[in-house]
C-alpha cells in the first residue's frame, strides 16, 4: 500500500476479545475506504481466536455506535464491545 491508500486506526478491544487481542490498544492500517466490515475480517484473520465472537460485537467508531457499513477514516478510534452476560 502506498501512503495514498492507507489510513490508519486504533483498535479496542473489550472483554474476552481484550484477552485474544493482547488486551492494548492496537494501530491497524487499512486502505483508504475500508469499511467497519472490512475491518473485522482483517481482525479475524490476524487474530482467529477471536474470530467466532466478531458477529456478535457492537462496533462504536469515535464513541458512537456504527453499522458495518460505515467508512472508516484515519485515526478513528474503534472499539469491539462483545455482548455481556451474567447479572
Amino acid at each position: 500500500m502506498t501512503k495514498e491508500t492507507v489510513l490508519t486506526i486504533r483498535l479496542l478491544a473489550f472483554g474476552a476479545l481484550s484477552d485474544h487481542l493482547g488486551n492494548r490498544p492496537i494501530e491497524m492500517n487499512l486502505a483508504t475506504g475500508s469499511r467497519v466490515s472490512d475491518l473485522l475480517v482483517r481482525v479475524g484473520r490476524d487474530y482467529p481466536a477471536a474470530e467466532s465472537q466478531l458477529p456478535h460485537c457492537m462496533i462504536a467508531v469515535n464513541r458512537e455506535y456504527v453499522a458495518r457499513e460505515y467508512v472508516l477514516a484515519g485515526g478513528d478510534e474503534v472499539a469491539l464491545l462483545p455482548p455481556v452476560s451474567g447479572g
